[in-house]
């Protein structure tokens, strides 16, 4: 699709890497998983933090604790206030 290489070369020039997908659908719906994912485990943190300040215990502490696991973790931090965001998507040709 023209408009997918067109895309594609313009964003090449703003980005380091771009990821061309099949169509618009699947460059959607990797925007909606991506952007699901971030914001559960944001929304998550966000609930430990208040957990952990009625218990003591100081969240920056316990997440550099859990980043210290060489495997499956991703550390996500608190933040007053969660809106999310949309990356541009191009589908391949």
């Amino acid at each position: 699709m023209a408009s997918g290489r067109l895309a594609d070369l313009l964003y090449r020039q703003a980005v380091v890497r771009t990821v061309p997908v099949p169509n618009c659908e699947v460059a959607e719906a990797a925007k909606i998983l991506e952007n699901t994912y971030r914001s559960v485990n944001i929304a998550m943190v966000n609930e430990l933090k208040m957990l952990f300040d009625r218990l003591g215990i100081d969240i920056w502490e316990v997440i550099d604790a859990a980043k210290s696991k060489p495997f499956g973790f991703q550390a996500f931090y608190p933040v007053p206030v969660w809106a999310g965001t949309a990356f541009p998507s191009t589908p391949s040709t």
